[in-house]
This record gives C-alpha cells, sequence and structure tokens, in this order.
C-alpha cells in the first residue's frame, strides 16, 4: 500500500502538532518494512531534509521517501502543489491536519448500497473522466477547534481560511479523527453533522428530503460516522527511568529547577489559560508541600 503523511510540521516549531507527527512516522518506521511511506514536506533545505531523515529514523529505510513540494503559500500547497503531484504519482492513503488538500479524486466506489452512485460511478469511468480504482482516501486529524470558540486568538487570514477551509475538508475527508471524545463531540455538534437515516414510504419521502435539505445549508452534509477520535500516545520522553540520574540533574542545574514541580508544557499563548493556571495554583500551593510551578 501506499501511504501519504503530511509531515510540514516536522523541522520546523516544536509543537504538539510536530511531535504527534513526528512521532507516528518514528513507529511506523520501527515496525513497518512492508508498505510504502511517501512524507510530503515543503522544505527544500538537503541539510534540514537530512537531519529530518535522522530524527525518524528512516535514512536506511528503503520504503520511507521525503518528497519535497515547494510553495510560497499554504493554500497553493494544497490547492495546487500537493494535489497536482498526487494526480501525477498517486497514493492510496493520505493522511494530513485540518485542512485537506482539494481537486484530488475519490476512489471509485463500484460496490456502493446506492444505485445511483453506482451508475454515476461507472458512466464516469465509462467516458474516460475517471479510472476505475485511481483515487485518493484523506484522512485528517483535528486537534481542536478553538479557533471557532476563541477567534480573537488567531490571525485574521488564518481564521478566515479555517473559517472556509475545514467544513470542505471535512466533506472531503473519507476519515475525520479527533483526539479525544470531546473534540469528536464539538466537531460533530459545531458544524451540525446530522446523523441522516432514511425512512421509508411516502411519508418518509418528505422526511428524507427536508433531512438533505438540513445537511446541504445547516451542516457540512457528512455521516458523523466518519468522525471517530484516537488519543494521543504517551512520548517515550515521559516514560519512567527513560533517563539518568546525572541526564536530570543536569537539566535541573541548567533551569535552576526544584525537586518538585508542577510542569506547563506548552506555548504561552493567551488562549492556553496562563492566568487561570497560575491562580489556581496559587489557592492550593499552601497544601502542596513546597511543590512549585514551572511555566
Amino acid at each position: 500500500m501506499r501511504i501519504g503523511i503530511d509531515i510540514r510540521n516536522i523541522g520546523k516549531k516544536r509543537t504538539g502538532d510536530e511531535m504527534v507527527f513526528f512521532n507516528l512516522v518514528k513507529n511506523l518506521a520501527e515496525i513497518d518494512n512492508e508498505n510504502n511511506y511517501k512524507l510530503f514536506t515543503d522544505i527544500n533545505n538537503k541539510e534540514t531534509v537530512a537531519d529530518i531523515k535522522k530524527r525518524l529514523g528512516i535514512e536506511n529505510k528503503d520504503n520511507f521517501e521525503i518528497i519535497s513540494l515547494k510553495s510560497s503559500s499554504k493554500f497553493i500547497w494544497n490547492f495546487w502543489t500537493l494535489p497536482n503531484y498526487l494526480r501525477k504519482n498517486p497514493v492510496d492513503i493520505y493522511h494530513t491536519q485540518y485542512i485537506t488538500p482539494f481537486f484530488v479524486s475519490k476512489k471509485i466506489n463500484h460496490h456502493t448500497k446506492n444505485p445511483h452512485k453506482r451508475l454515476w460511478n461507472n458512466l464516469l469511468v465509462m467516458l474516460h473522466l475517471r479510472k476505475s480504482g485511481v483515487g485518493v482516501k484523506i484522512i485528517t486529524i483535528v486537534h481542536d477547534i478553538s479557533f471557532n470558540f476563541y477567534p480573537r486568538f488567531i490571525k485574521f487570514l488564518d481564521l478566515f481560511f479555517l473559517k472556509i477551509l475545514i467544513p470542505m475538508s471535512l466533506r472531503r475527508a473519507d476519515k475525520v479523527i479527533g483526539v479525544s471524545k470531546f473534540t469528536r463531540d464539538e466537531i460533530v455538534k459545531y458544524y451540525k453533522i446530522y446523523p441522516h437515516t432514511k425512512t421509508p414510504g411516502l411519508s418518509g419521502f418528505f422526511k428524507n428530503y427536508f433531512a438533505k435539505i438540513k445537511e446541504k445549508y445547516f451542516g457540512v452534509g457528512v455521516n458523523p460516522g466518519k468522525v471517530d477520535f484516537i488519543y494521543n500516545a504517551v512520548g517515550d520522553d515521559f516514560l519512567n527511568n527513560n533517563f539518568s540520574s546525572e541526564q536530570l540533574s543536569s537539566v535541573g542545574k541548567k533551569y535552576n529547577l526544584p525537586e518538585n514541580f508542577i510542569f506547563h508544557m506548552g506555548t504561552m499563548q493567551p488562549r492556553k489559560n496562563i492566568p487561570i493556571l497560575i491562580k489556581a495554583y496559587s489557592k492550593i500551593k499552601d497544601r502542596l508541600g513546597g511543590t512549585k510551578l514551572v511555566l
């Protein structure tokens, strides 16, 4: 199987998004010698790409290949650069986050239970507008949709594209993955992804018709069954006894850390609610026996 993975975040800022895809690829490289992986990035600096290969442990893995596709913007990358490559070099599955690539053909399903879709799919193949068996299944992961609730923390241009492109991406994706049940439920609720079940009979005709209208104009028109959740795994860095006492002592001295502390690991963005964390800590610090809060 040919699997494409979006690794544009790897090699840039070490955010949570990067660590998810970094550990995904790193662990796949350790266990999979059969499937072929194409790792897509917009970095074309040879030294940086070589460093990414080394960090991922794929320098000597013949079934892993980094594809550098440089583009002037993220928008053009998703709308032209990547789709153009995939048309010439298709993969079976493409895994990304949030915004999916556009103008990438779906796989033709000749065995769909819907006779109208089956007829349409066969017609496309007969007219040579689509090739049978050719197409890409797309999986997108959504870490959160906080930009809908706290837009003031997002750049205007980024927010503009998210508002337009996320609903389109949810329609296009074959599978949408949230990182928690809460995130999954928020996606279904906010984007009004209604479960559409057909009601038989004449009375059901009108009910089904208005259900489709509801989906088309008030929701993203996708089956909530394709929205699922998978919890993020714990990275190796957090496993017990993963570091020697000398390493721990060295880091403690470098950052002047106390013996016991509560560690907030994340960016210092306003949406992370740091002031509330500090207020909460101040209320219970006397009960913590000298345990400090480290940001």
